[in-house]
């Protein structure tokens, strides 16, 4: 019973840490990156609540790209 608790407990902390991160982001460094920050936004708030497979998703796959973006750099390879 408290295994399940700890899990949401953990996804919950983790789709909050995923939203603070894309707010610190601007919304022309989404736009450069290919993804619109509303769709970030909606994947995250969904994605904490039933799947944590898109908040790694954002982690692994979009935030390099944003971050890329927002520096004036090159997309890292894939």
């Amino acid at each position: 019973m408290y295994t399940y608790s700890i899990g949401w407990i953990i996804q919950i902390a983790a789709a909050v840490f995923v939203y603070m991160d894309i707010q610190k982001h601007s919304d022309a460094a989404f736009e450069a990156a290919g993804t619109p920050k509303q769709t970030a936004l909606i994947l995250t708030i969904v994605g904490g609540l039933c799947c944590w497979l898109t908040l790694v998703y954002y982690w692994f796959a979009v935030k390099p790209k944003v971050e890329a973006a927002e520096t004036g750099g090159g997309f890292p390879p894939a």
